[in-house]
């Protein structure tokens, strides 16, 4: 059959040897075809973004939850679509999609728990903050309108280069329109919050682009995005959290990703870059450095995360290890999350500073969606951060999202891990590798087998 199939267009001896190379190097398994972005997905996915962050809703006076919600009825809405188009055979229902719906299902199932028995509330005051979770739904329109990962990781560039170049002109000529995003740094200066996910993911993005950049033009612009990126996150946010996650990144990029002449490059400007690098790192947060202990006890933001870490314990303390789960934060409302936000720094000592469950990365899945939420986050962040690493078998235009992948478990190694998917700064960009580890799956499915007709 194969003689009769293939014999014609290809050499007996070529397939054997064809499959001798695949048994000796089973890691790869590509290259497999990536689709190029196509410019109405790519808006779509900047739009979803974009509101997810605030935008325009902020500077028409709303609060930037409202962006949130309308990016949760998108994602329902795209449930019923998803299934027309299953129907017709053109997308098909997966784990993926099963552990979505399970996930959002077990946190309603909690808030509903904690606000009709624990603490009873109407029903208004908790049901519509289900937005929260609802980003991981966005796969089902995702598939169904077509979006692939090139057109997700085009979106993340343009969001995050507009937003820090956004950040940088307010900041620089002091123009006060991002006075919504501005945040009390550690040591009391104010910083500017703007875009700082998708900006820390476009420059990992970018960053690896560099390394495989096919011309010298695409290798410098990809190098400008990277600064422009980098700066919005280091120096305007001074997140130490997020350039821990970038610092080990590259090294795993450097260690997984990139092969040959390629990774003698990035090795070569590690080497180089470090150095610099390092001299602001130690000058910036380390110039007080003593011990860890001495350290952590004087930082006063590490100091304020422990103080909402015992706050929001003591009350998952009351849930039977079930959780609070999710309710509004409206003033207006008397509920344990608008407790922690208005009342409960005049209690602890924190001032005018309320808790919040954004500062306490995955201990918020912890107290809000007790030990199976928690272990479900993790279930997940790993299935999506394993699968997006793994897709660098794909071929070389999959490395950024195999970065995309290094990057998010890299934020996990870190005090205060980050939580993708049900906190509101990372759940959009969860919700997006989420998808992408999803379409990944599927091209390994597809691409796990050596094609002899594409042999030339």
């Amino acid at each position: 059959m194969l003689q009769n199939g293939f014999s014609r267009m290809i050499p007996k001896s070529k397939v054997n040897n064809l499959a001798e190379s695949a048994l000796e190097r089973p890691q790869s398994i590509g290259p497999a075809y990536r689709e190029p972005p196509t410019l109405k997905s790519t808006i779509f996915v900047i739009t979803l973004i974009a509101m997810w962050e605030g935008v325009p809703f902020t500077f028409l006076g709303f609060d930037d939850s409202l962006g949130c919600k309308i990016v949760a009825i998108v994602a329902l809405l795209g449930l019923p679509l998803f299934w027309l188009k299953s129907a017709s055979g053109s997308v098909r229902f997966t784990a993926y999609h099963a552990s979505a719906i399970a996930f959002v299902l077990w946190c309603v199932l909690i808030s509903f728990n904690f606000n009709t028995f624990v603490e009873p509330k109407p029903i208004a005051q908790w049901l519509p903050s289900a937005y929260i979770v609802m980003p991981i739904t966005l796969i089902f329109i995702l598939q169904a309108t077509g979006t692939k990962i090139s057109d997700c990781e085009n979106a993340i560039i343009f969001a995050g280069l507009i937003g820090s170049i956004f950040a940088i002109i307010d900041s620089l000529l002091d123009l006060g329109l991002l006075s919504f995003y501005q945040r009390s740094g550690s040591d009391g200066a104010i910083r500017i919050v703007f875009f700082k996910m998708p900006a820390l993911f476009a420059f990992i993005i970018c960053f690896t682009k560099i390394f495989i950049g096919r011309n010298l033009g695409s290798v410098i612009g990809y190098s400008v995005i990277s600064i422009i990126t980098l700066y919005n996150v280091v120096v305007l946010t001074e997140s130490r959290l997020s350039l821990g996650g970038i610092i080990i990144a590259i090294f795993c990029i450097f260690l997984y990703v990139l092969r040959g002449a390629r990774r003698v490059y990035l090795g070569i400007t590690i080497i180089v870059g470090g150095i610099p690098a390092l001299s602001y790192i130690a000058d910036k947060f380390l110039s007080n450095f003593v011990s860890f202990d001495q350290y952590f006890k004087s930082d006063v933001s590490a100091w304020f995360r422990s103080r909402e870490i015992e706050h929001f314990s003591a009350a998952f303390d009351r849930t039977q290890g079930l959780g609070f789960g999710f309710m509004s934060l409206n003033a207006a409302y008397n509920n344990t999350l608008t407790f922690a936000a208005y009342e409960a720094g005049r209690l602890v000592g924190t001032g005018k500073y309320g808790m919040a469950l954004t500062d306490i990365g995955l201990y918020s899945a912890l107290y809000q969606f007790g030990y199976v939420g928690l272990v479900s986050i993790l279930f997940l962040t790993f299935l999506t951060g394993v699968t997006l690493i793994r897709s660098r078998r794909l071929g070389i235009d999959f490395y950024t999202t195999s970065a995309f992948g290094c990057l998010m478990l890299s934020l996990l190694v870190s005090p205060i891990s980050i939580n993708f998917f049900t906190i509101q700064f990372a759940a959009h960009l969860g919700a997006i590798a989420y998808f992408m580890a999803a379409e990944c799956s599927q091209l390994s499915r597809r691409y796990g087998v050596i094609h002899l007709s594409t042999v030339q």
